[in-house]
């Protein structure tokens, strides 16, 4: 015999009463299979816990097979953003110094870029190239570089 009860799911609580809202809950099956295969069905108060395909946890979005192309094209575009303002203060007869543009850089595009890398990082390299643009456009305007520098060029003049 088992020494663990079976969990009962309407009776967990967290420290502090706090309770698991059914209504916020949502569960994903994380398969590599291509095949259909059934889900189970999850109930949590008498409430039927929907079964989908990605959720964002922790400002991260999963998806069912962990390749992390939703997470990558919601950080690209907002990434793409936070490129707008760099934009507006690098203008080349009235922008801020480089030294400024290259803080903002790290501030607003890098901070995003890395929060989450360690788990995001196992994604496969062609879907990994989609931020690698957005990181070379931001520091091409940080930089004040032409859009066709090449990129070994950027690092080098970076202080």
């Amino acid at each position: 015999m088992c020494g663990n009860p079976p969990l009962d799911s309407s009776n967990i609580k967290l420290h502090r009463s706090f309770q698991i809202s059914s209504q916020k809950t949502v569960a994903i099956h994380f398969c590599r299979r291509r095949g259909l295969h059934l889900d189970p069905k999850l109930l949590l108060n008498d409430c039927t816990i929907p079964i989908v395909r990605d959720a964002k946890y922790l400002g991260l979005i999963l998806d069912s097979k962990l390749t992390f192309k939703p997470h990558v094209n919601y950080l690209k575009r907002k990434c793409i953003q936070s490129l707008n303002i760099i934009k507006m203060l690098s203008g080349t007869s009235y922008g801020a110094e480089t030294s400024t543009l290259l803080k903002v850089y790290k501030a607003l595009i890098r901070s995003k870029l890395d929060y989450g890398c360690v788990v995001y990082g196992s994604a496969s390299k062609s879907v990994l190239k989609a931020l690698d643009t957005v990181h070379h456009q931001g520091l091409r305007l940080s930089l004040g570089a032409f859009r066709t520098s090449p990129i070994q060029s950027i690092y080098v003049s970076l202080p």
